[in-house]
């Protein structure tokens, strides 16, 4: 599109006068001169692809040239307004420049303009949007389970996913390390094995992935969500079974068949999906009344299952049973008692099963390379 910036027209005819030496009149005329300067010519970016995603946090941005510019001006910001809120960086005649420092996780929209004495023409397409990827992680584990999974009784439940084993598991695995670690906490409260399948594959494929706040100002705890697709979970943790066995001591159902093929299936599925597997035994419960003796006894008696359906798919075991009753004076220093709960750790306890986890994820091979 053309744009005349500006339009001189001069006629003008001067009169000077007869000179005396020639005897003739001098007649100055001058003619329209116009000036019509063009704006740069229509262009195109190239590069990242609008909407890309996994995009590293070191992008180049590239476009096309445009007739007519002596110059390129770039923007990039996080904001999806069509419009630069921050300012206009030159990149004098370059046709491309790469950024650095970029969040990861973080969707950030670009535009590019052309520039001369004339004016700007912004880069086909309006703004453009790419997505960076999750920072690479080198062990990122998935706790499942029911609501000692999720922290129930922690007393820093109201920062899930913060709470619980797997806080406590991550701290352990960070402390004195070089390595980068992420977790997922996906503990439903009051869930059993039967619902825990019928979401288990979603879960293990689609997660939602916290990690360490990077500054001081994060909200809503020291974690804050980072959800990318495109890191998935390395190493699923299952626990679960608890709720099962709560019902079998009331009801007798389900059956101990039942919940195994359940937790089968479980581990089955995260094999398929290239996972590595770590089982837990379930911790014992305080026999405070008649209906917690008998599920104490049931949880007794299926950890043995448990065994079991480890040394069938060769998968490590975290023995948070063993644990537990080999600490002093468990019942009274490890779980939460009051209301007559005796299935939930407390505190402590979760620092116990953290233990135990850390035990067992250290000897996997993710965390030898």
């Amino acid at each position: 599109m053309k744009n005349i910036f500006r339009l001189l027209v001069f006629f003008l005819l001067i009169f000077q006068g007869f000179a005396s030496t020639a005897g003739a009149a001098h007649y100055y005329l001058y003619f329209p001169l116009v000036f019509n300067a063009d704006r740069p010519t229509a262009f195109s970016k190239s590069s990242p692809a609008n909407g890309a995603t996994g995009q590293p946090s070191n992008p180049t941005l590239s476009w096309g040239t445009s007739s007519g510019a002596t110059g390129y001006e770039y923007c990039y910001d996080t904001t999806n307004d069509s419009s630069c809120d921050g300012a206009w960086i030159s990149n004098n005649t370059g046709t491309s420049i790469p950024l650095s420092g970029l969040n990861a996780g973080t969707t950030y929209y670009w535009q590019v303009r052309a520039r001369n004495a004339a004016g700007t023409t912004d880069a086909n397409g309006g703004w453009w949007s790419f997505t960076t990827d999750c920072t690479p992680f080198d062990l990122v584990f998935l706790s499942f389970g029911d609501s000692i999974t999720q922290g129930y009784m922690d007393s820093n439940l109201c920062s899930y996913p913060s709470c619980g084993y797997p806080i406590r598991l991550y701290d352990r695995l960070v402390s004195g390390s070089n390595k980068r670690f992420g977790f997922y906490n996906v503990g439903i409260g009051g869930e059993r094995t039967t619902d825990g399948l019928n979401r288990f594959l979603d879960t293990i494929t689609n997660p939602q992935i916290y990690d360490l706040c990077p500054c001081s100002s994060c909200s809503g705890g020291n974690f804050y969500p980072e959800f990318c697709h495109s890191i998935q979970s390395e190493v699923v943790i299952i626990m679960e079974g608890m709720n099962d066995l709560g019902d079998w001591a009331a009801n007798g159902a389900p059956s101990f068949d039942v919940i195994e093929d359940n937790l089968r299936t479980m581990v089955l599925t995260a094999q398929q999906y290239g996972k590595q597997v770590i089982i837990a035994t379930i911790n014992p419960v305080v026999p405070l009344n008649d209906h917690r003796s008998q599920q104490a006894q049931a949880v007794a008696d299926f950890n043995q299952r448990i065994w079991q359906i480890a040394n069938y798919f060769q998968i490590p075991v975290a023995d948070i049973y063993s644990a537990f009753l080999n600490y002093p004076d468990w019942e009274n220093h490890l779980m939460f008692t009051e209301s007559g709960d005796g299935i939930h750790p407390n505190d402590l306890g979760f620092e116990v099963m953290a233990d135990a986890f850390y035990q067992t994820i250290l000897s996997l091979p993710s965390l030898s390379r």
